[in-house]
């Protein structure tokens, strides 16, 4: 399994790799949006992790990206937000594509959860 996570706060993505890495999941993380986009177009994910709010680009524009790149349905997408999120964004973002909406701080049970509901999944969360 290969997880991409796109957070601009630093202390996440250590937080998620350090996870995931320990479990033996292969894990690429960044705190550029416009760095996670072009990884997103150039490598294959089984599970994209992203945050809401970033100063580059916002996680809704990504996955406006993604669904206009034809890749959405190619990867499990969890936002991962400190934000709260409207009753409208959330419906957008499960109409583009999105699987999960997470609040932060997310608990390492939550993110274990995920990665079992991919692995025992031939489709997507």
């Amino acid at each position: 399994m290969k997880v991409l996570h796109i957070d601009d706060n630093e202390d996440h993505v250590k937080f998620f790799s350090k996870i995931l890495t320990s479990y033996g999941i292969e894990h690429e993380g960044t705190n550029s949006s416009r760095e996670g986009l072009k990884l997103l177009k150039t490598k294959q994910y089984d599970l994209l992790f992203l945050d809401i709010a970033m100063p580059e680009m916002s996680g809704i524009k990504i996955v406006e990206k993604l669904n206009e790149y034809n890749l959405s349905d190619k990867i499990s997408i969890v936002i991962v937000s400190a934000i709260e999120i409207s009753l409208a964004n959330m419906d957008r973002l499960l109409s583009l594509g999105v699987n999960k909406i997470l609040r932060k701080p997310v608990e390492i049970d939550q993110i274990l959860e995920i990665i079992e509901e991919i692995k025992n999944s031939q489709i997507r969360i």
